[in-house]
């Protein structure tokens, strides 16, 4: 690690710009090294980060399928700073990111070099069959990683890599996911229990064993995650019961709120979940549980769309 003009520079990855830091050394004591006839050591703290650096926002839109009563999904994730790590290899994965590098960095194609002829037309053959291969394992692989949030996903249907996040100019990465969830909606005679809460993911329940700790809980780094979830009312229904879904739980270790509006035809609800520290002592936990609960509970809740 260097550092110029007060900014970090590291070792690159497939995946990083410059001055991207590195989780492991935040807040990390180090020594600024001064070398010459009288060599020095200057202790410093390397910087730590802020929950608005880190961030995972979904933009959801579902709707209601009346023949199915299926949900249909579509969620557009905008990712930045050391949150990026989670998602780069599941966005780029079976897609031509990669194979982009040539043209993006003005490299040579060193494996079509010298290919003429039947041995070219060959190899670009097999380089077309391989990306129609790469755009169905896509769909199955991007199918694998949401059955972690959505125990209940039926179809995926299609993904698009909108920005890879790995350009100066353009560091969000930043794509698409259109896909289905059954078992969202009950029928409650004439009107219906819904599950839009469910499209925030699966979020951690704490088990009463878990609920007391022997030592500090380390998180990885500050971030935030958000949803911004429109769901479109069927016609023939309002929404009843609102003041449930709005909901506000903050401490120093972090936060949880919701709040949920009604406009023209559309719920629209904004999430917020917020880890404000790297580290929580095992003294702060049951301020942790406040909105790790909150998250769960609000994950739970039902709409109550009813008939008019």
């Amino acid at each position: 690690m260097v550092r110029v003009k007060n900014k970090y520079i590291f070792n690159a990855t497939l995946f990083s710009n410059p001055y991207d830091f590195k989780e492991e050394f935040l807040n990390t004591p180090a020594f600024i090294v001064s070398l010459g006839k009288n060599p020095t050591a200057t202790p410093i703290t390397l910087p730590s980060s802020d929950p608005a650096e880190n961030v995972v926002t979904s933009y959801l839109s579902a709707v209601m399928d009346t023949a199915s009563r299926n949900m249909i999904v579509t969620d557009q994730k905008s990712i930045t700073g050391l949150s990026k790590q989670f998602y780069n290899i599941q966005a780029m994965v079976y897609t031509t990111a990669l194979d982009d590098d040539y043209r993006s960095y003005g490299g040579d194609d060193d494996i079509r070099d010298g290919m003429k002829g039947a041995v070219l037309e060959s190899y670009e053959d097999k380089l077309r069959e391989r990306k129609k291969e790469d755009k169905t394992r896509k769909l199955e692989y991007m199918k694998r990683v949401l059955e972690d949030d959505y125990s209940n996903i039926t179809n995926y249907n299609e993904f698009t890599l909108n920005s890879d996040g790995r350009s100066w100019r353009k560091q969000e990465l930043n794509f698409t996911n259109k896909f289905e969830l059954s078992d969202m909606v009950k029928i409650a005679g004439q009107n219906l229990l819904l599950a839009v809460p469910e499209l925030i993911g699966d979020q951690l329940f704490v088990k009463q064993d878990e609920r007391t700790r022997e030592a500090d809980a380390y998180m990885g780094f500050p971030r935030s995650l958000k949803n911004a979830i429109t769901f479109t009312i069927p016609a023939g229904y309002k929404v009843v019961g609102l003041n449930s879904l709005n909901m506000n739980v903050e401490n120093e270790t972090g936060s949880f709120s919701s709040k949920a509006i009604v406009e023209g035809n559309e719920l629209k609800i904004a999430v917020k979940k917020v880890y404000k520290q790297m580290t929580v002592k095992k003294e702060n936990w049951s301020k942790m549980l406040e909105f790790l609960d909150a998250a769960f509970n609000f994950s739970q809740k039902k709409i109550l769309l009813k008939k008019v």
